[in-house]
């Protein structure tokens, strides 16, 4: 490389860019000092450039043999950078919508070279959008009509490619669709009607209907939530056995008897199971 600087001008631009960085973090009480500082570490330095399929500046997982973003990974990363940095935030939101499939998937994962499409993640997005709108209001309409559109065709993916059975209820085809790799609801064969995933469909399209108000689409703010009431509805009615949740086995509704924490996850519905 045709180095032009000295060692030590490099190394005192690269301490200023990490300093700047570390402007940008979020607070923490001072007891939890010494894990910020590694957290604020570990994220700056697996930051790569935009090249190739990635069109934005892209926090990896890692840059030890976890080369990659991962459609769910991506949001947590937007998450943590929310407060302080909205801009490298929406960045990490957004970066693989880009590389959205004609039919609303988002790849599996994805690096500068190639992506993979074996396999999907959980739709959280519309719970961390939420989420990141609360913490951070500075994110415009402008933004706001860069996510709508996406969203909207990957909400709609799980209710056109992922209901083999059309009750209504999207399954899961591997474990590793759920982010929950090897969770024992997925003992019962591919194809399982896991309650968290109905419970992020249904968050994600209370959250495409505030941005639809937002974005003076009423009609559309109405559509999505009549569907997110009747997902919940269809959760409660299919799911839902009086003080547990359950998973099925799509088609026959065999029901998993594990004791999975993944059953739990429908608390993220909150106020709705009141």
């Amino acid at each position: 490389h045709p180095f032009r600087d000295s060692f030590d001008a490099a190394h005192q631009s690269l301490v200023n860019e990490y300093q700047e960085w570390l402007k940008k973090m979020p607070d923490v009480a001072e007891e939890y000092g010494p894990a910020a500082d590694l957290a604020a570490y570990v994220n700056w330095e697996s930051v790569v450039a935009p090249e190739g399929h990635l069109k934005r500046p892209t926090m990896f997982m890692s840059k030890n043999w976890m080369t990659n973003v991962w459609s769910w990974d991506h949001c947590f990363n937007a998450m943590a950078l929310v407060y302080k940095d909205p801009k490298s935030a929406w960045d990490q939101f957004m970066v693989l919508m880009a590389n959205q499939d004609p039919g609303g998937a988002f790849p599996d994962l994805m690096n500068d070279q190639y992506g993979e499409w074996n396999f999907s993640k959980p739709p959280i997005h519309g719970w961390a959008l939420a989420w990141m709108l609360k913490q951070n209001p500075s994110i415009s309409r402008e933004q706001l009509e860069q996510v709508y559109g996406p969203l909207s065709r990957w909400t709609d993916w799980y209710f056109k490619y992922r209901d083999d059975d059309h009750d209504g209820i999207p399954q899961y085809n591997h474990g590793n669709d759920s982010g929950w790799d090897n969770a024992t609801v997925f003992l019962l064969g591919p194809g399982v009607e896991s309650p968290d995933l109905s419970a992020y469909l249904i968050v994600q399209m209370d959250t495409l209907s505030d941005v639809a108000r937002r974005l003076g689409k009423p009609a559309e703010a109405v559509r999505w939530k009549k569907r997110a009431d009747d997902l919940y509805d269809k959760l409660i009615a299919q799911l839902w056995r009086g003080d547990h949740f359950v998973a099925l086995l799509s088609g026959s509704h065999d029901v998993s008897t594990t004791g999975s924490l993944i059953l739990y996850l429908p608390l993220i519905l909150g106020d709705r199971l009141s």
